[in-house]
């Protein structure tokens, strides 16, 4: 019998890393540049796994036409007249990549998390293939770079909670320009429009500088107080940054333009300018908390889902390589007890009493994939799925030609109540 692919094991997955920043808004680049602890590697390109690998559209990459040049001979002969050959040398073709003025496109974000790199960023919103070597990006970076002033000084450095506008370099608003004016894949000539200096002025910021860390306020906005704190509009939403005595800065963001719109959330950073906590709220209320510690080799994340009732699953732990960015390990607690553990070194996954040992190498875990694509690995060649509820877990074995052969469910507590074939 073959088990439907639909798993119906009730209950929302409590997602780890996904959707840890999916909304935060908040602009701050460190003005010690270069590759320090929780910043995110160029140098580490091939090294990612799918596990952090950012998904999305993996199609073929088109590649740009290359510059050509391309002699041509005649020959112009008479009776009378030694025959001459003339070179005629055709017009040298370079072409580069552009983008639609931004008040012609539709804004799209995305919010750095970690194990974001700016190279992983561009292939999957420009819609590139994974295996595009990082040298063939340079003319996205310029195109996002012109959108994003002043986020970053360092491509191999991006912060966890910085938000990049990345629309410039979607399929739909690009297309390369070649040296006489024709265009390859043309928009419609209306849409060829110079707009330099008025999107310049749109992009234009308040800067605030706390302990060497800038922060940005929508131009006009940012008012300081006589402590040193500072308010103003972050994206239209009314932002206060708070500086402590320990060098830490709270940033208090609302859900509106004024102060007593809803709180959304509260962001904790060092005097680095890197995350160490972060509250997310609803109706005013704190639905999430997140911890991040930062040490040498790697950064530990904490989720604590305020949400959970009884014996659902209330905390997830992962520890991240910083060297590769990869995932080593995950933990799942219900009330400060760890119910399962995943380690993607060893290849191990522990439920309540069971463990799995999975074929060397094959255990892996991708945050972008949706509930059971999220771990997956093989045993003994068998491909094993496992997916994770705020209620428990669900390991699945499927056949060669991907249907569910065998189901395994546990309650939150590792406990196996169900196996179905």
């Amino acid at each position: 019998m073959k088990i439907s692919a639909i798993n119906t094991y009730s209950n929302t997955t409590f997602s780890a890393r996904k959707g840890a920043h999916e909304k935060e808004r908040e602009y701050v680049k460190q003005s010690n540049i270069g590759k320090t602890v929780g910043g995110i590697s160029l140098a580490t390109a091939m090294a990612l796994a799918a596990s952090l690998g950012i998904s999305g559209c993996t199609t073929d990459t088109t590649e740009k036409p290359q510059d050509t040049t391309t002699p041509s001979a005649y020959v112009d002969s008479a009776e009378t007249t030694p025959e001459t050959t003339v070179q005629q040398q055709k017009p040298i073709v370079t072409t580069k990549l552009v983008t639609k003025p931004e008040h012609e496109r539709k804004a799209v974000w995305h919010e750095v998390k970690t194990g974001d790199r700016l190279a992983d960023i561009v292939k999957k919103y420009a819609e590139l293939d994974k295996l595009t070597p990082d040298y063939k990006l340079e003319e996205y970076y310029e195109l996002l770079e012109a959108d994003n002033k002043g986020t970053w000084t360092d491509r191999d450095t991006i912060y966890i909670g910085t938000r990049i506008r990345v629309d410039s370099i979607m399929p739909e608003n690009v297309h390369y320009e070649v040296s006489n004016g024709t265009i390859i894949d043309e928009f419609e000539e209306e849409d060829i429009i110079d707009d330099t200096n008025t999107e310049e002025d749109n992009t234009e910021k308040d800067t605030v500088d706390i302990n060497g860390n800038t922060f940005y306020f929508d131009l006009g906005t940012s008012d300081k107080n006589f402590v040193g704190d500072y308010t103003g509009l972050m994206d239209g939403e009314y932002t206060k940054l708070d500086k402590k005595l320990n060098g830490n800065i709270i940033m208090t963001r609302h859900e509106g333009n004024n102060k007593d719109s809803n709180i959304a959330r509260v962001i904790t950073y060092d005097k680095d300018g890197k995350i160490i906590e972060m509250d997310k709220y609803e109706d005013n209320s704190i639905k999430k908390s997140y911890t991040f510690a930062y040490k040498t080799s790697t950064t530990v994340e904490t989720i604590t889902d305020k949400t959970a009732k009884g014996s659902q699953i209330d905390s997830i732990t992962t520890i991240y390589d910083n060297d590769t960015d990869l995932v080593k390990s995950r933990e799942f607690l219900v009330n400060g007890n760890t119910v399962a553990s995943f380690n993607f070194i060893t290849g191990e996954a522990k439920i309540g009493e069971e463990i799995y040992v999975f074929d060397n190498g094959t255990f892996t875990c991708d945050d972008d994939e949706i509930g059971s694509e999220r771990y997956m690995g093989t045993i003994a060649g068998q491909v094993i799925r496992i997916d994770q509820f705020k209620n428990g877990f669900s390991v699945e074995y499927l056949d060669k030609a991907g249907d569910i052969e065998m189901r395994e469910l546990f309650d939150s507590k590792g406990n196996l109540i169900e196996i179905e074939e």
